[in-house]
């Protein structure tokens, strides 16, 4: 009986194929021959992984990764075998990328895709192989464009292999391999189509879409003939620069992302900053209203994974006493679990004055080169730190919490 119903919903396929639009692709209660009911949500509610970037018009930003692959944006890189997860909805992701001008055979445009790219490292002929977990009766269509000198953001051809097939019970197995001569097919297609004759050094992009609107999971294995073989991508080199390191109360930070292999998403944390976070590249307008050494977080991630680093007192802002700082990079005052790490790029001694907010001396004395000044047991509060050098002069506020 289980055969018999794929077995129609097989020929069903075929013959809806004409009329898709009418079924897929759109939110509501979709029912195929009695496979599947649901009442289909979009997909910015069913992203598992991806957090709400904005509440009710505030600035509120989450962490943005890591991202299944449902656009094309966020496409994950493929270099082995690899298993995806099934998505509970008929959306598209959060962009649609596929239009009657680039779709070739996927009439039906993007339901439940997956967008991956592989990018080639010796020549050869590559195939693949798409097929549903053990004991799942999935549809998988999929399309490749290529090649192309980079990961493309936009599609503005046809497909050079596509499948649109709707094979029967025991044959949902797709994909390219060496005997297929055909390079695109429709519903009435065996599920094959001709592999690929690659060159080092080019990128390929392969959707994947289950028409099935089921949630199993499916298998992509790859095929290489002729020596042909995938480059891997590493996960990104996370680096950041800031448009100041030295500010006043009140003032602006703009950052710079540096971050290497690719990244396509980014959470940014600024300690005492407003905002504290930023998902976006290179975030700017980042105030600081309180003085002191403050650290910067970066988390970059690519298809590959993620990586972060923390530049240690990347910002440090000064006390709005009204006192000038002059010659300000001849200091840097950098606050650690010992207290305060006070560094001189000069080599001549220095004056070094902690006063508390009522302007009474704590600490006095006279040092050079690098001094750590500890503010273990002191009252918390506001404190004034004075170091001159000759000439040189900076005022430092002081916060003591703990």
């Amino acid at each position: 009986m289980q055969d018999t119903a794929f077995h129609s919903f097989g020929l069903w396929k075929s013959f809806l194929r004409g009329a898709d639009s009418v079924f897929l692709g759109r939110p509501g209660v979709i029912s195929l021959i009695g496979l599947h009911l649901k009442k289909v949500t979009t997909m910015k509610q069913l992203f598992p992984l991806v957090l709400i970037a904005s509440l009710i018009g505030n600035s509120l930003q989450a962490q943005p990764g890591p991202i299944y692959p449902s656009d094309l944006m966020y496409a994950v890189r493929v270099c082995s075998d690899t298993s995806f997860i099934g998505l509970d909805s008929t959306d598209f992701g959060q962009v649609e990328d596929l239009n009657s001008g680039n779709r070739g055979c996927m009439s039906s445009g993007e339901v439940q895709p997956t967008w991956t790219t592989f990018h080639i490292a010796v020549e050869g002929q590559v195939g693949f192989t798409i097929a549903p977990v053990p004991g799942a009766f999935i549809d998988i269509d999929f399309a490749v464009w290529g090649p192309f000198d980079t990961i493309p953001q936009l599609l503005e051809t046809v497909p050079v292999r596509c499948s649109y097939a709707a094979p029967g019970p025991g044959a949902y197995i797709t994909g390219l391999n060496s005997t297929s001569s055909d390079e695109s097919e429709g519903a009435g297609g065996d599920g094959w189509v001709q592999d690929l004759d690659v060159l080092p050094g080019e990128y390929y992009v392969l959707l994947m879409r289950n028409y099935s609107f089921l949630m199993d999971s499916f298998q992509l294995s790859w095929q290489f003939e002729g020596g042909a073989a995938l480059e891997c991508l590493a996960a990104p080199v996370t680096d950041l620069t800031a448009s100041s390191s030295l500010i006043h109360v009140g003032d602006t930070v703009s950052f710079t992302d540096l971050s290497t292999n690719s990244p396509y998403a980014w959470w940014w944390q600024f300690d005492g900053g407003i905002p504290a976070s930023s998902t976006v590249q290179n975030p700017e307008g980042v105030t600081y209203a309180e003085p002191g050494c403050y650290d910067v977080t970066l988390t970059a991630y690519n298809s590959a994974g993620e990586n972060s680093t923390t530049h240690v007192c990347e910002v440090q802002v000064e006390s709005s006493t009204g006192l000038d700082a002059l010659g300000a990079e001849h200091f840097k005052v950098i606050r650690n679990s010992g207290g305060l790490v006070i560094h001189s790029t000069s080599s001549t001694p220095y004056d070094l004055r902690l006063l508390d907010a009522a302007g009474r001396t704590v600490e006095q004395l006279r040092t050079q080169g690098v001094h750590t000044l500890s503010v273990y047991g002191m009252p918390r509060g506001s404190y004034i730190l004075v170091l001159e050098d000759g000439s040189v002069r900076k005022v430092h506020r002081v916060a003591i919490v703990d």
